[in-house]
């Protein structure tokens, strides 16, 4: 078992962050869609970092214990939670298509592991859990130095051929060779070394740029798009973790930011929620007009969102870990 580090608590959080500022609004279109497209893969890395393939490669039975346990236990749970909210007051709430639709649709829709009308952020759930499910594969049936090439051929076929609408499959073949970069690469990001300053400033630059090429001058599902989002975010990951370990080398383990880290999935349940009220609220006191163009409302309210889901997400640890996928009670 992988001893927890802290810098990847530091790095979950702050991707977490980003998500949360991504989805509060007023919405900044290019700098919206440059967030989430490097934050929310940028986890796919993390978790391949933490994805030890030699554990299960012999052990199948514990390979499906552990995602049902880290991953299909808190996807279900959760879905099922906010399901029956919205079924008792969300759709009321959300009116429009929520009104309109069959009652049972979201229902089938988690079942599908294609989520949008309820907890819309567990996309990024049922596409890990199949993502690992095609490296358990790979890495069973072919050689380690043939891992990578199959993972980026896989993603050119998912960008040529019709989607797959179970289990977001599409998406997860597209962002496979993060994962897989990840896990044969976790030896050297698990050691304590040092990420030199310039070379992660070379790489944050990079990342950066090659994010808003993608995004302003190609379209979201095509080749072109897909490619230079995995060259961006494989980038990001230098910078993101020589911060992430100089703010464990200045602050240590830090009990708030391990909790944050180990409830990562009710937050990503939680806080659209919470964004969503957070705008009910304003647009009692504002015109719509007036909310859009108050930019500065966005970090606000993404500040505001992750401050009010931390009690809640202590409770759960302290009451129901296994909502979270955590090991042990925080």
């Amino acid at each position: 078992m992988t001893p927890r580090l802290p810098w990847l608590d530091y790095a979950r959080v702050i991707l977490l962050a980003l998500i949360v500022l991504h989805h509060s609004q007023p919405r900044v279109a290019v700098f919206d869609q440059m967030l989430v497209d490097l934050a929310m893969p940028a986890f796919f890395v993390l978790s391949g970092i933490l994805y030890k393939a030699a554990r299960y490669r012999a052990d199948f039975r514990s390979f499906v214990a552990t995602r049902w346990s880290r991953l299909l236990v808190p996807y279900f749970a959760i879905s099922a939670f906010f399901y029956v909210l919205w079924l008792i007051v969300g759709r009321r709430l959300a009116g429009g298509e929520d009104l309109t639709m069959p009652w049972w649709q979201p229902a089938v829709e988690i079942l599908r592991g294609e989520p949008h009308t309820v907890v819309g952020t567990f996309w990024f759930v049922a596409c890990l859990v199949s993502m690992q499910v095609l490296y358990y594969i790979i890495d069973r049936w072919l050689p380690r130095r043939w891992h990578l090439p199959v993972a980026l051929a896989l993603a050119v076929a998912s960008r040529l051929l019709p989607g797959f609408g179970v289990w977001n499959m599409s998406n997860a073949l597209v962002y496979l060779p993060l994962f897989v970069t990840g896990s044969l690469t976790r030896d050297y990001w698990l050691d304590e070394r040092q990420i030199k300053l310039p070379v992660a400033a070379v790489a944050l630059v990079a990342s950066v740029a090659l994010m808003y090429l993608a995004v302003v001058h190609y379209g979201y599902l095509t080749m072109p798009y897909a490619a230079l989002n995995l060259l961006a975010v494989g980038l990001l990951i230098v910078p993101l973790a020589a911060l992430c370990r100089w703010l464990t080398g200045r602050y240590g383990s830090c009990a708030w930011v391990t909790t944050v880290s180990t409830a990562s999935l009710a937050y990503l349940a939680m806080q659209n929620y919470g964004i969503g009220l957070c705008k009910v609220a304003l647009m009692r006191l504002l015109t719509t007009e007036v909310f859009e163009q108050s930019w500065w409302f966005k970090p606000l309210i993404a500040i505001v969102v992750f401050i009010a889901c931390y009690p809640p997400a202590v409770l759960i640890l302290r009451y129901a870990p296994w909502l979270t996928g955590a090991r042990n009670k925080a």
